[in-house]
C-alpha cells in the first residue's frame, strides 16, 4: 500500500520458468502494478493493520 493509499501488487508469471521467456515479457514484469478498483476493497479487508478496510 503506499502512501496516497493505492493498493500495489507484483506481476503475474515471474515465479519460475524466466529462462524461457523472452528478455523483453521479462522487463514488462518487473515492479508493481496498481491493484483494480473492483478488488482493492477485498485487499484491504484482508490487511489486519491497514484501518481502511
Amino acid at each position: 500500500m503506499t502512501a496516497t493509499g493505492k493498493v500495489m501488487r507484483c506481476r503475474a508469471g515471474k515465479r519460475h520458468l524466466m529462462l524461457g521467456k523472452s528478455s523483453k515479457r521479462r522487463r514488462r514484469l518487473r515492479g508493481k502494478v496498481e491493484v483494480s478498483d473492483t478488488d482493492a476493497h477485498r485487499v484491504l479487508e484482508a490487511l489486519p493493520f491497514s484501518h481502511r478496510g
